[in-house]
């Protein structure tokens, strides 16, 4: 089987396990099973709310992920490859790693609740951020308030004080854990989102490697003529990193919803086998 073929024959997969988790969802609903994790954490914790904007900023994470799910199949279907997926990609793996990072089971659900506040802090930092580059002028009294409010809801729900060494705020419900060990710890794939990150960047090194191939010698010169090449292995390289990585976030909710994770493996295996059999795995 050739490179393109071994290509095509994953990116058909792909699309196979876009389809079935949309039909999959669409047969769960929006709320969690009973029994469930989730259903036992909107009665046990004190503040149902807490919980429901938990379940809420996971699973806009988790359809994030899925729009650019989408638009990575639609990019990786044209004749020519081009590293134009490659930001499609990037975000898939953190959008799927953060909303693994709120739907894992696997800890108790104050855990989840202090990690939901950490990241909300963390929206409304880059929220005044934004809205101080397009005008230092803005007055963002109501972005401060909202923090406080948060941080005011953090302590009594029986969450410390996060201060640091200087005594200022410096998170709510617990310190942020980055991106990137997040990516890490919960998906494992922080090597391939530094590498789809340095072409999102512009890393020229990155850009050379996967996106441009050596034609010839510059005779007038010390360095090499290049033409743009994406070579199907690229192609083929990311498309198994975001079908793991968007597995694996779907594979999460599922269990904590208390859905078919029977149903969802018997569905996917096959497909994330073709997958790993596609790059050698």
């Amino acid at each position: 089987m050739t490179e393109t073929e071994q290509a095509h024959l994953a990116s058909g997969a792909l699309r196979s396990l876009y389809e079935k988790v949309r039909i999959f969802f669409e047969d769960h609903g929006l709320g969690p099973s009973t029994p469930s994790v989730a259903a036992d954490d909107l009665i046990q914790f004190p503040r149902r709310e807490s919980v429901v904007t938990l379940h809420i900023q996971a699973s806009l994470l988790l359809i994030q992920g899925a729009e650019h799910l989408s638009a990575f199949l639609e990019l990786t279907s044209y004749k020519t490859p081009s590293l134009a997926p490659s930001a499609n990609a990037r975000a898939i793996v953190e959008n799927s790693a953060l909303a693994r990072w709120l739907f894992d089971s696997n800890i108790p659900i104050r855990r989840r609740v202090r990690r939901s506040l950490a990241l909300r802090y963390a929206d409304l930092i880059q929220q005044k951020k934004i809205v101080k580059a397009r005008d230092k002028n803005t007055d963002i009294t109501k972005i401060d308030q909202r923090i406080d409010a948060i941080e005011a809801l953090s302590v009594e729900l029986g969450f410390e004080l996060i201060i640091n060494k200087k005594g200022n705020r410096d998170g709510v419900g617990e310190r942020m854990t980055p991106f990137t060990e997040i990516v890490k710890n919960e998906i494992d794939h922080e090597a391939n989102y530094r590498v789809l990150s340095s072409l999102t960047h512009g890393n020229v090194s990155t850009l050379r490697q996967l996106g441009y191939q050596i034609i010839g010698d510059d005779r007038l010169g010390d360095g090499a003529i290049i033409e743009g090449y994406v070579s199907p292995l690229v192609i083929l390289y990311m498309i198994h990193v975001v079908a793991d990585a968007f597995s694996q976030a779907v594979e999460a909710k599922t269990r904590l919803f208390g859905w078919d994770i029977e149903r969802l493996t018997r569905e996917l295996n096959p497909l994330l086998r073709t997958l790993n059999s596609s790059v050698g795995n």
